[in-house]
């Protein structure tokens, strides 16, 4: 990772040039590649993160929101997250953040904070409502 190490908030992990467009990578070209490299890992292209399901089921709170995708296992997957974990570093270490709508559980994950039912319904309020209503029926049930 070590391509990754800035020395200024102005520098750039990695040079672009769109082939036949004739453009000069003075902070255009390398921020549309990272709003291109945020809309493949949203659409699926590079298969590490999914639609939450509220996203899926247009329900409940972030419906715009994405999580990371638990089928992603592969070593191939794993040298991907790697590097999305690299990016998302430079992102924020560089001041040139990348357009990604993922969930505040997600965040919650990436720092070690606990996870509570709440933050459950903010990706998937069906499953969280499931859980609720168990809580409060084991209330009523006898040892």
């Amino acid at each position: 990772m070590s391509n990754f190490r800035i020395k200024t908030t102005d520098e750039k992990c990695y040079k672009i040039d769109f082939k036949g467009e004739g453009s000069i990578d003075a902070g255009g070209p390398f921020r549309e590649s990272l709003t291109n490299i945020s809309s493949e890992l949203e659409i699926g292209v590079i298969p590490i993160l999914i639609r939450s399901p509220n996203n899926k089921n247009e329900h409940g709170t972030n419906r715009e929101c994405f999580i990371l995708d638990s089928r992603s296992k592969t070593p191939g997957h794993k040298l991907m997250m790697r590097y999305f974990g690299g990016f998302l570093a430079f992102s924020f270490l560089s001041k040139s953040p990348m357009p990604l709508n993922l969930a505040p559980w997600v965040w919650k994950q990436l720092l070690h904070e606990k996870v509570t039912l709440h933050d459950l319904d903010g990706i998937d309020a069906y499953s969280a409502q499931v859980l609720r209503d168990m809580q409060q029926y084991a209330q009523n049930l006898s040892d």
